[in-house]
């Protein structure tokens, strides 16, 4: 996997990627020159001329050295910043591709580490490795340089590297199982700290909750502070491995050498300068390597991602791929089924078989427990979810994957766990006058406005946030309204301007609605009211009738 990550690396950092590794190169080769400068200095006679000679090539090498490292962080930052900009765009476009039954299966924590932390670790690793060709290099120039002062002392550190690189990389396996089990103890992390937010009301009522909750979030946090210590001792053990092969090569140049060679004592400064040098690299590629198994790990959680998505992808991305909407008359499910399992469980809930015609213009209620699948009825309606099995047809015709998205851009939907996005899209394409109308008709006046196409504030009540998503809709201007218990979060003035003053109006505008409501005293605002019932369409008193649709006279 990590020939495949170095791969990934390498294509993502296309552009500007030769010219800064070249530069890395220049920069780790004239910094060896620095230290053969300094060592050729302190063995020459010191004479004016001799002096000035050598000064002015370490200075030529320094500057050349600080250029070339200014290049290459510049640059480096550049390409890693670029690359991640790439990688989130195509994980982006890959996953708004994917069955929603897909994406709901997993927690909101894992999708933002996947897209946040592990895509940051992947492309923060291009940074280390120009940082460690720059090492490489300047490792293989004193390597050279130790052959040329004493070839015999060559042997000696190449086997002390050797078996350094050895023994690190049998610990490293021990590091990498670390790594991964500190990432999954961060994801809980995670998800319990959005658990804190979002159920704050609900901690803040109950004490004991809260300090149970509170114990839960230290256990959590114990286990991943530990992994995370745990990964550093064992990091930590490996680096001062590889020390104590480099100061018992150190041992051996001052103590040993000596006393079996006749080598003079500015050789041997010679050689000890550069095994000093070489430390600086070798630490360099450990802490790299170091980083680049993080990133293998990371690399590793988001190929499988995107496998998994590309698995559960409902569209097809073509040149006849296309946006628009078509027309219909008649919306009709055939036998529709739709099994829901979680990406963890095996554990599935069945919704159908349903049949089921809806016809433009209607105003269709659907009714029922909680549980009983009326939402994920709402969802394989509106081409959300794929059905299992059978099949939905448009004024006949079979709706097929070619098609799905063009079969979508029929529905504006409002579900339970709606979101509102800042910037509202598509709201230049409506008159001053009529946005204005709409905001006083839905009593949002001065609670929000929108400036340059953003709202200038999210900070609404539920049923504030509700009219608004309505508000959005209408710009949206859709065929199909589909509302999940719209009117649950209003007041009582509201509600009953929503069933028999919004509705009738978008009915008057030729527009087809489906909600789901328990507001019994309203049926009488719809055309057609069925019931939902352990995944099925029941009568009204609760009989299945296999998805026959039940209809409700008007008072």
């Amino acid at each position: 996997m990590t020939i495949d990550l170095l791969k990934f690396i390498y294509r993502i950092t296309a552009g500007y990627r030769m010219l800064t590794l070249g530069s890395s190169v220049v920069s780790g080769a004239s910094r060896g020159m620095i230290l053969a400068t300094i060592n050729t200095t302190a063995a020459s006679a010191y004479t004016d001329q001799l002096i000035m000679l050598y000064l002015s090539q370490f200075l030529f090498f320094l500057a050349i050295y600080l250029i070339s490292s200014y290049y290459v962080r510049v640059n480096s930052s550049r390409l890693v910043e670029r690359a991640r900009q790439k990688m989130t765009m195509s994980m982006s476009k890959i996953m708004l591709l994917a069955e929603l039954s897909f994406i709901e299966g997993f927690s909101r924590s894992e999708l933002y580490q996947r897209f946040r932390m592990d895509v940051n670790v992947v492309c923060g690793v291009a940074d280390t490795i120009l940082g460690s060709s720059q090492a490489a290099i300047l490792l293989l120039f004193c390597l050279g340089y130790i052959a040329w002062l004493v070839p015999a002392a060559l042997f000696v550190t190449l086997l002390v590297i050797i078996l350094g690189v050895a023994i690190y990389s049998i610990q490293n396996r021990k590091i990498k199982d670390t790594i991964r089990e500190a990432r999954t103890a961060q994801v809980q992390y995670g998800e319990m700290l959005r658990d804190m937010i979002n159920g704050f009301k609900e901690l803040k009522v109950n004490y004991v909750k809260r300090e149970n909750f509170h114990d839960d979030l230290g256990s959590i946090s114990s286990r991943f502070r530990k992994l995370n210590i745990g990964v550093t001792r064992l990091q930590t053990i490996t680096y001062l491995t590889t020390q104590i092969f480099m100061f018992g090569l150190i041992a051996v140049v001052i103590f040993v050498l000596p006393q079996y060679s006749q080598l003079d004592r500015t050789v041997m400064f010679q050689f000890f300068a550069a095994i000093l040098f070489l430390i600086g690299p070798l630490e360099t590629l450990v802490g790299s390597y170091q980083k680049i198994t993080r990133a293998n790990i990371s690399y590793e959680q988001v190929t499988e991602f995107e496998a998994a998505i590309n698995k559960h992808a409902s569209e097809i991305v073509s040149n006849e791929y296309r946006t628009g909407t078509i027309e219909f008359n008649e919306i009709r499910l055939e036998s529709v089924c739709f099994q829901y399992r979680t990406n963890r469980s095996d554990d599935y809930f069945v919704t159908g078989p349903i049949n089921l015609t809806i016809q433009r213009g209607d105003v269709l209620f659907i009714i029922g427990g909680n549980g009983t699948g009326k939402t994920t009825l709402l969802k394989l309606i509106a081409g959300l979810y794929t059905p299992t099995s059978g099949n939905i047809y448009i004024d006949g015709k079979k709706l097929v994957l070619e098609n799905q998205q063009e079969y979508r851009e029929l529905f504006t939907t409002i579900f339970t766990d709606f979101h509102i996005f800042s910037k509202v899209y598509g709201y230049d394409e409506v008159e001053a006058d009529t946005f204005s109308k709409w905001m006083k008709d839905l009593n949002l006046e001065g609670k929000t406005s929108i400036v340059d196409g953003e709202l200038t504030t999210r900070e609404l009540s539920r049923g504030q946030k509700k009219r608004l998503a309505y508000l959005i809709s209408l710009i949206d201007n859709r065929d199909i309204y589909v509302f999940d218990e719209f009117a649950a979060d209003q007041d009582p003035n509201f509600k009953r301007y929503f069933y028999y003053t919004i509705l009738p109006e978008l009915k008057a505008l030729g527009k087809t609605v489906i909600a789901v409501t328990h507001d019994d005293n309203y049926f009488d605002a719809c055309d057609r009211l069925i019931k939902m019932d352990n995944g099925q369409l029941v009568d009204i008193d609760g009989n299945s009738k296999d998805g026959q649709q039940q209809k409700i006279v008007n008072d």
